[in-house]
């Protein structure tokens, strides 16, 4: 399989004052665009002839040949954590919908709850990485994961349903070494109805 950049579902401008055309520009299409092309050419020269999805190789990294299975991790967890931010931000401010809130409220105790408990780890994430607010299948419960650089929770079998990237390309330009700042503005930019739809399919 081919795997291939995917369209922004807003403008490039769209999501300003917090994300500026310029930082999108760059994190869509050089940093994301760098993970896809990266993968197909680790692929490509292992000549995997294999039609998963991103999501699917992920989740079976572990038994994929020793040769690829580190850039797969990198590259691959790149492209599908990417895909997931895109998706999971929009222009328009929203709620989460009833039946995802009354989760998050069983789990963290109510929406400002969790809020701070992602300000919590997002300010212990050291260097790169992400946070994201993920199901536990096993314990049947919300909960939030940091991983460093790009690793995925799909590979730790974990459902990611809502990804903060922390990695300085996604807030430098606008926000410099503020990370604090950028965590707190990314909620504005938070797709409740997308994470709710993500939420519903478990």
């Amino acid at each position: 399989m081919k795997y291939s950049l995917p369209a922004l579902p807003y403008a490039v401008d769209a999501l300003w004052p917090v994300i500026s055309r310029e930082a999108l520009e760059l994190h869509h299409g050089a940093h994301h665009k760098a993970y896809v092309d990266k993968l197909n050419d680790v692929l490509e020269r292992a000549k995997w002839d294999g039609d998963e999805t991103v999501e699917e190789l992920l989740r079976n990294v572990e038994s994929l040949p020793d040769s690829i299975r580190e850039d797969v991790r990198n590259f691959g967890g790149g492209h599908a954590n990417h895909s997931l931010l895109w998706e999971t931000l929009t222009p328009h401010p929203c709620e989460p919908p009833a039946t995802l809130l009354a989760q998050i409220e069983r789990d963290f105790g109510s929406l400002s709850g969790l809020r701070a408990r992602f300000a919590t780890e997002g300010a212990a994430l050291f260097g790169s990485g992400w946070v994201f607010l993920a199901w536990d299948e096993l314990n049947r419960r919300l909960v939030l994961r940091a991983l460093p650089n790009q690793e995925s929770l799909l590979s730790l079998m974990m459902v990611p349903l809502l990804p903060c990237d922390l990695w300085e390309h996604a807030h430098y330009l606008d926000y410099r070494n503020r990370r604090a700042d950028w965590i707190g503005d990314w909620w504005s930019l938070v797709n409740w109805e997308q994470v709710d739809r993500r939420f519903r399919e478990l």
